[in-house]
């Protein structure tokens, strides 16, 4: 939504709001880990956690995380169809609106923590050279370090949905569909054409056969 839409809490709202979020006594740990294929799901699924607990501290908190969403993504689609010389002059240029300044400005420090050290590391350099990264300024960078959507991410995606992983166990095998159907949603966000239908049903079977032929009930 635009920024014009940002109503200003009253002080009693803005209570409720501080205190919820001083309420929240651990935010999920983002971490790169490896492969380097995880990254862009490692994302989302940190994003989507995030925005659980704020939802649930104060709906404010979860309308500013998606008002900086939205721009960081914007700004990461520009990013990504960029000529790679031209890719890192490529900066997030936000206005917070004036209706949430001191929320964003209590929420970044906590989301910082949250991130990996190298990140912090960046962010203190340069706050040291004079520059300040907002929250939507935050989550750009964290898309061009985890590449959700670039090009490497789009083949991968399609191939965990062609090719996962099979499963031995009962339990191994509802984690797998469970993950290839994250890789399904995936796809269709980022309008990738879905592989023939024939080709799922066989990468579901890949997935379920071995704990199936395993349960004698089924057999």
């Amino acid at each position: 939504f635009d920024s014009a839409e940002c109503r200003e809490l009253n002080p009693q709202e803005k209570e409720q709001a501080f205190d919820g979020l001083n309420g929240i006594q651990n935010f999920a740990t983002l971490a790169t880990g490896a492969p380097h294929a995880d990254r862009p799901l490692k994302l989302k699924t940190w994003l989507h956690q995030l925005r659980t607990l704020l939802e649930g501290a104060h709906p404010v908190w979860a309308e500013i995380l998606d008002w900086s969403l939205s721009r960081a993504t914007d700004l990461h689609h520009i990013y990504l169809n960029a000529p790679s010389m031209q890719r890192n002059i490529i900066e997030m240029q936000v206005v917070i609106p004036s209706a949430w300044k001191t929320f964003e400005a209590r929420l970044r420090p906590k989301i910082i923590a949250c991130l990996p050290g190298f990140v912090k590391e960046i962010l203190d350099q340069r706050a040291q050279q004079g520059l300040q990264d907002f929250f939507p300024g935050i989550l750009f960078m964290l898309m061009k370090i985890f590449h959700p959507g670039d090009a490497n991410d789009k083949t991968n995606i399609l191939s965990s949905i062609t090719s996962p992983a099979p499963c031995s166990t009962v339990v191994a095998a509802l984690a797998g569909i469970r993950r290839w159907k994250q890789q399904i949603h995936r796809a269709q966000e980022l309008n990738l054409h879905l592989p023939d239908v024939n080709l799922r049903f066989k990468a579901v079977q890949l997935i379920v056969d071995e704990p199936l032929g395993a349960n004698e009930d089924i057999r």
